[in-house]
């Protein structure tokens, strides 16, 4: 019990600093870029562009040994997610789309629990890779 108290808190104190770097008060790219990459070292223990520069597949070895990964994929998919939204780059947005439908479809398949919100966040990311 512990454990999940633990890791819930995790996740609130993740989505909390995400919210904060996207709806705080307006602030230039750069400083955005850095607030995401803090995200990215503080709760995967990676900068963000080892999370680039790898595969969709050789995202889940960063977490593999972690208890608490599916809570953590699902962090992550978020974070990539925000993090795909104000890329002006459409090969890194779109690169970052790719690796957010593989961890939504991941966990979908590798966790106990199914979840609609994964599936309709795939649904959102085709529609836009389509467009």
């Amino acid at each position: 019990m512990l454990s999940r108290d633990y890791i819930s808190r995790i996740i609130k104190t993740f989505f909390e600093a995400l919210d904060e770097a996207f709806n705080g008060k307006k602030e230039d790219e750069m400083e955005i870029q850095e607030k995401l990459n803090d995200l990215y070292k503080t709760y995967f223990q990676t900068d963000r562009e080892s999370f680039l520069h790898c595969e969709a597949g050789n995202i889940i070895d960063f977490l593999q040994d972690d208890p608490d990964r599916m809570d953590k994929y699902g962090m992550l998919q978020e974070l990539m997610f925000r993090d795909a939204e104000i890329q002006d780059d459409p090969v890194i947005r779109n690169d970052l789309y790719r690796k957010v439908i593989y961890l939504c479809n991941y966990i979908n398949n590798n966790s106990s629990d199914f979840s609609l919100i994964y599936e309709s966040r795939i649904v959102k990311i085709r529609q836009i890779l389509e467009s």
